[in-house]
Order: C-alpha cells, then sequence, then structure tokens
C-alpha cells in the first residue's frame, strides 16, 4: 500500500454505502496514489485494526460517506 508521498485517501463510511464508496474508488483510483478501501485492502483474518490504525495516520486526505 506504500507509494512515494503523494495523495493518499482513506474512505470511510457504511455498510449501507458501499455500493456508493466502491463508485467512488473506481472513479479516484487512478487520480490518486493510494486510496484506502476496507473490503480491498483487509484480507479475512488478518488484524483489520491494525490495518486501518495504519492507512489513516498515513493517509493525507478522509473521504467521509455519510447518507
Amino acid at each position: 500500500m506504500i507509494k512515494d508521498r503523494g495523495v493518499w485517501i482513506f474512505i470511510s463510511y457504511s455498510r449501507q454505502d458501499a455500493d456508493i464508496a466502491r463508485q467512488i474508488y473506481d472513479v479516484l483510483e487512478d487520480k490518486a496514489n493510494d486510496i484506502f478501501l476496507d473490503t480491498l485492502h483487509i484480507r479475512p483474518g488478518h488484524p483489520w485494526n491494525r490495518k486501518i490504525h495504519y492507512a489513516l495516520n498515513a493517509s493525507n486526505y478522509l473521504l467521509l460517506i455519510h447518507t
């Protein structure tokens, strides 16, 4: 997940907005150095809390989806 320092985006959303979050991810994918979306970056059985904590600290933008 680490690339050269540039635009890092953490997408935060509730499960009811998962489709919207994925659509936004798809639009931004080529425009940012890295985008964190939990369903794509956390594998089943892996320590999700450490992964989220790392991604939040590494990101320089937080995209909050609230409906």
